[in-house]
């Protein structure tokens, strides 16, 4: 369940993930945090050789003109180091007007789940209808293979819940993978980047939800307050290799050496998180899903590993931070 997918033939990472941080901003004037300079200003300034200063650059932190690197991104504010993945957060502490809130280590009995191999690394994935673009299918035909998929799932239900076909932004983006609520499941575009295994495997995630109740959590965010307090997440070993390789699949033809740094900075950096319960009930369905028996893809995999890992943070961090949530 996640916006800003790229029309790029393969899923997306951000399948829950409403919106990246620093793209919730529109481009400031580059004074502070609360005025960000979107990166795409940043680099045009630069281009144009028209930045004379210092600017706060959403996402990356304080940024010059020495700074810039050219292709639209610098590595500034995330120490990337291009599409190697050889790159380091940040090292704590305050960094200009926020503070960073870092997010490491971490050992859940999820992470023994018997069926991980292959989860880390799967350079090369694509899925098994050779990267459908949903943009060339037609109303019919998605519907066709939802049919297919319902039929599936039903094995394992025993009933389907109502499935609509979303191609606006009704509950899910017409870029969106699948969204529940009011006991309907809304399919948008992404959901058809996918292949067959995994698409039953994202329906059955949703039922999960609907199944449970959980089709209505509050829509409002805990937003840090004065403070502003940036959230860094680093993971290291496999799963440090996963998420990266999710960021790239994602890219598809657009990867690059600036494209991979802007989307690993909008990544690792986060500066407000949903209601507790969005986080609560996500992990109780991937948990469930890891146990469900049906087939995943790798890249499925460690889709549902990276997710994991951030959400059991982001619920611990969430929780204890409920004085600053706003409906």
């Amino acid at each position: 369940m996640s916006n800003q997918e790229k029309e790029s033939g393969k899923p997306k990472l951000r399948e829950i993930k409403k919106t990246t941080a620093s793209r919730q901003f529109l481009s400031g004037a580059g004074t502070g945090p609360n005025d960000c300079m979107s990166p795409e200003i940043y680099s045009a300034l630069c281009d144009m050789g028209a930045l004379k200063s210092d600017v706060y650059v959403c996402g990356q932190g304080w940024l010059g003109p020495d700074d810039y690197k050219g292709g639209g991104s610098s590595s500034g504010g995330c120490g990337t180091s291009g599409t190697s993945g050889s790159w380091s957060g940040s090292s704590g502490g305050s960094s200009g007007d926020y503070i960073d809130w870092i997010v490491s280590g971490g050992n859940y009995e999820w992470e023994n789940w018997a069926g991980w191999s292959g989860w880390n690394n799967f350079s090369g994935w694509t899925n098994s209808s050779g990267s459908l673009d949903p943009s060339r299918l037609s109303n019919a035909e998605k519907e066709a293979i939802l049919q297919r998929v319902r039929k599936e799932i039903g094995k394992y239900y025993g009933f389907t819940y109502d499935i609509v076909l979303n191609n606006g932004p009704t509950q899910v983006g017409s870029g969106g993978t699948a969204s529940v609520k009011d006991g309907t499941v809304y399919i948008g575009n992404s959901f058809f980047y996918y292949d067959f295994n995994d698409q039953v495997d994202i329906l059955w995630h949703e039922f999960y939800h609907l199944q449970r109740g959980h089709d209505n959590i509050p829509q409002g965010r805990i937003n840090f307050g004065e403070k502003y307090i940036r959230i860094v997440l680093q993971p290291d070993g496999d799963l440090k290799t996963c998420m990266e390789s999710l960021l790239k699949v994602g890219l598809g033809d657009s990867l690059n050496d600036s494209t991979f740094q802007a989307d690993l900075c909008d990544e690792i950096h986060v500066y407000s998180l949903s209601h507790p319960l969005l986080y609560e009930y996500e992990i109780e369905a991937y948990k469930a899903e890891l146990k469900n028996g049906l087939p995943k893809s790798d890249y499925r995999k460690c889709q549902i590993r990276w997710t994991l890992w951030k959400y059991e943070h982001f619920y611990r961090i969430a929780k204890s931070n409920m004085s600053l949530y706003k409906p």
